[in-house]
C-alpha cells in the first residue's frame, strides 16, 4: 500500500509466482495419479491444494478490504474536518477579535503618546521660562556640529601656522636647533590659542541679563586683553633672550619685560608678538562664536530639540505599530479566505479519490476472482490431463468470490458542490467587507492620533495603507 491516494493501494496477485510457491502443477499430477479428487466429489468438497488457493485469495481479499475500509474512513474524517459552516462563522469572530485588538493598540498608543507629550511640553515650558527669565525675544541659534567642526578647523589652522612661525623665530640661539624650537612653539601656541578660545566662550556672559554674570563677561574681556598682551610680549622677549627653556633665558625674558615691556630691539620679535596677539584675538572670537551668544540658551534649545525629535520618532513608531497591527489583522482574514478556497479544492479532491478508491477495490476483487480461477483451472487442467478416467464434474464450474459488504457512504452532513460554492462566495464577500472595515478602522485610529502628532508634521500624520500606496 502506498500513501499516494492517486495510486492503486491494492497489490495484485502474481499467479505464476503463486503457482510455483504452492506447487500446484506437482500436487495436481500427484493427485491425478491417485485418482483424486474423487469423481463424485461435491462442489464444496475441495482438496487441500484447492483450499490453499482459495485461502490465499480470501486472505488477499480480507487484506484489501481492510485497506479499503481504512482509506474510506480517512476520507470521511477529512470531509468532516472540512467544516465550511464553522469556517464561515469564524470570519465574523476573527473580524471582531482583530478590531478589538486594534482598538486596544490605539488606546495604548494614545496613553503612551500623551505621557511622552507631557514630557515634551515640560521641555518647551522650560525653554519658554528660560526666555522669560532672561528677557529673550528671539529664537535660539545653536551651532550645529558642522559649524563647530569649522571652528575647530580654524583653530587647528591657526595652531599650525603659529607653531611654524614661532619655531622659525625661536630657532635663533636654541641649542637643540629646530626640533627644540618646535617643541617650545607647540607649547606656546597651545597656551595662547587654547586660553584665548576658552576666554572667548566665557566672555559671552557679558550678554547675560544678571549683573553678576555680566560682570564676569566684562572681567573676562579684560583678562583676555591682559593675557594676550602679556603672554605674547613675554614670548617676544623670550625670543630675544633665550637659548632653551632650561637655561637662564626665561628669567632674562621676565627681567627684560619688567624693565621695559615694549622694549623689543628686534623687528622679528615684534612680528612674533603681533602674530601671536592676532591669532589670540581670532581664537577669542572663535570661542565667542562657538555657540549661541547668550549663555545657556543653546543648551536649553538642544534639550527641547532632542525631546521633540524623540517624541517624533516615538510617534512614527506608534503609527508603524498600528499599520503592522492592521496589516496582520487583514492577513488573518486573508488566511481564512485562502483556507476556505483550499478546503473547497480539497473537498473535490477527496470526493474524486473516494470514487477512485471504490472503483479500484471493485477492480481488485475482480482481479482476485480471476486469479483464483486461473490457479484453480491450472490445477484442474493438469489433473484432468493426468487422470486415467473422467474428471469430477465440478471442475467445469468457476469459483466466485464472496463479497463482504463495505461501508462506502459519505458523511450525512456533507455539503453538495453547489452549497460549497455558495458558502465560498459568501465567505469572500464577508472577508472583503471585514478587510474594508479594518482599513476604515486604521484610518480612524490614525485620525485619533493626529492631535498628538508633532506640530511640524500634523499635515501628514498617517502612514498610507498598502492599497493606497499602489493607487
Amino acid at each position: 500500500m502506498t500513501d499516494d491516494l492517486h495510486t492503486n493501494p491494492f497489490e495484485k496477485i502474481d499467479t505464476n509466482q503463486v503457482a510455483e510457491d504452492l506447487h500446484i502443477v506437482e500436487d495436481s499430477q500427484r493427485n491425478a495419479r491417485r485418482g483424486r479428487p474423487a469423481l463424485d466429489s461435491a462442489e464444496d468438497d475441495l482438496d487441500p491444494t484447492e483450499r490453499k488457493v482459495i485461502g490465499l485469495i480470501e486472505s488477499a481479499q480480507a487484506q484489501a478490504q481492510q485497506v479499503c475500509e481504512s482509506e474510506l474512513k480517512a476520507y470521511r474524517e477529512r470531509l468532516v474536518a472540512l467544516d465550511f459552516r464553522e469556517q464561515l462563522s469564524s470570519i465574523d469572530i476573527e473580524t471582531a477579535k482583530q478590531r478589538a485588538e486594534f482598538d486596544q493598540h490605539v488606546d495604548k498608543a494614545i496613553v503612551e503618546l500623551s505621557r511622552e507629550q507631557q514630557g515634551l511640553r515640560r521641555k518647551k515650558e522650560d525653554m519658554q521660562q528660560f526666555k522669560e527669565l532672561n528677557g529673550l525675544h528671539r529664537e535660539p541659534q545653536p551651532r550645529s556640529w558642522d559649524d563647530k567642526i569649522f571652528n575647530i578647523g580654524l583653530i587647528a589652522v591657526l595652531f599650525l601656522i603659529e607653531t611654524f612661525g614661532n619655531a622659525s623665530f625661536l630657532a635663533k640661539g636654541n641649542e637643540f636647533g629646530l626640533l627644540g624650537a618646535y617643541t617650545e612653539a607647540i607649547v606656546i601656541s597651545f597656551v595662547n590659542l587654547g586660553i584665548a578660545f576658552l576666554l572667548g566662550i566665557l566672555v559671552t556672559n557679558f550678554n547675560h541679563v544678571h549683573r553678576v554674570r555680566k560682570s564676569v563677561g566684562i572681567l573676562t574681556a579684560v583678562v583676555f586683553l591682559a593675557f594676550a598682551l602679556f603672554f605674547n610680549l613675554m614670548v617676544a622677549h623670550y625670543r630675544e633672550t633665550t637659548g632653551t627653556v632650561l637655561d637662564e633665558g626665561g628669567k632674562l625674558a621676565i627681567a627684560a619685560f619688567g624693565e621695559n615691556p615694549l622694549g623689543l630691539g628686534d623687528f622679528q620679535s615684534w612680528i612674533l608678538f603681533f602674530m601671536g596677539f592676532l591669532f589670540a584675538i581670532i581664537s577669542f572670537i572663535d570661542g565667542i562664536l562657538w555657540d549661541d551668544r547668550y549663555p545657556g540658551y543653546a543648551k536649553c534649545a538642544r534639550l527641547f530639540a532632542e525631546a521633540d525629535e524623540t517624541y517624533n520618532e516615538f510617534y512614527q513608531s506608534c503609527l508603524k505599530d498600528l499599520k503592522q497591527t492592521s496589516d496582520e489583522a487583514v492577513q488573518a482574514l486573508e488566511n481564512i479566505k485562502q483556507n476556505i478556497l483550499l478546503a473547497g479544492r480539497q473537498h473535490d479532491s477527496i470526493i474524486d479519490d473516494h470514487r477512485r478508491l471504490i472503483k479500484s477495490f471493485d477492480d481488485h476483487l475482480a482481479h482476485l476472482e480471476h486469479a483464483s480461477n486461473h490457479l484453480l483451472q491450472l490445477y484442474r487442467d493438469t489433473n484432468r490431463a493426468m487422470r486415467d478416467g473422467e474428471a469430477p464434474e465440478r471442475f467445469k464450474k468457476p469459483w466466485h468470490i464472496v463479497k463482504t459488504p463495505i461501508d462506502t457512504s459519505l458523511p450525512k452532513a456533507m455539503l453538495t458542490r453547489e452549497e460549497i460554492l455558495k458558502i465560498t462566495s459568501a465567505a469572500e464577500i464577508k472577508i472583503d467587507k471585514g478587510i474594508a472595515e479594518l482599513h476604515n478602522q486604521y484610518d480612524m485610529g490614525s485620525e485619533e492620533l493626529r492631535p498628538l502628532a508633532p506640530h511640524r508634521r500634523q499635515a501628514d500624520s498617517r502612514i498610507p495603507r498598502d492599497d493606497q500606496e499602489e493607487s
